[in-house]
């Protein structure tokens, strides 16, 4: 499996993947979160995305090493991301949802919005690479992003 295409429809500026079984997979965001554009906690992130709502075609990608950053991407992050073994996930915002089955691995999970292509639909892909020790990064911030110094990388479940 190389790639999975999809389209969600997002409301609430979020574009989130979690574990299918995680109780409660939404993330609550606080300021800081939506500064730095993500939250996570295990099991599942929550990237914010370029507009508030609307069709996103998502690409998930499957690579040995990442390549470098498209000069095209308006906004990117890493976090880790860890699927275990007869789990399922869920590629998701507040009001719709697709669920995939992808190889239980620890990954480091690049997310990189790309804006609205010719069709008018937000292009995002997520980008899975296999890594024991990945990072969390901001890649790439536009101007709509303030990342502080040190990244918030723990969130509390929403209610």
């Amino acid at each position: 499996m190389k790639s999975i295409n999809i389209i969600i429809s997002v409301s609430y500026s979020q574009l989130c993947l979690f574990l299918a079984t995680i109780p409660d997979p939404f993330n609550f965001w606080t300021d800081l979160h939506v500064d730095q554009g993500f939250t996570w906690r295990e099991g599942s992130v929550g990237f914010r995305t370029l507009v508030e709502s609307g069709s996103h075609s998502v690409q998930l990608e499957f690579v040995d090493i990442f390549d470098e950053l498209d000069s095209n991407a308006v906004r990117a992050f890493q976090v880790p991301f860890s699927i275990p073994i007869d789990t399922n996930i869920e590629v998701a915002s507040i009001s719709d949802s697709t669920l995939l089955t992808l190889p239980p691995e620890n990954y480091a999970l690049r997310c990189v919005f790309y804006g609205a292509q010719e069709d008018g639909v937000e292009f995002v892909k997520l980008i899975f690479c296999k890594a024991k020790d990945a990072i969390f990064s901001v890649l790439r911030a536009d101007s709509c992003l303030s990342v502080p110094g040190e990244l918030v990388t723990t969130a509390e479940a929403a209610d």
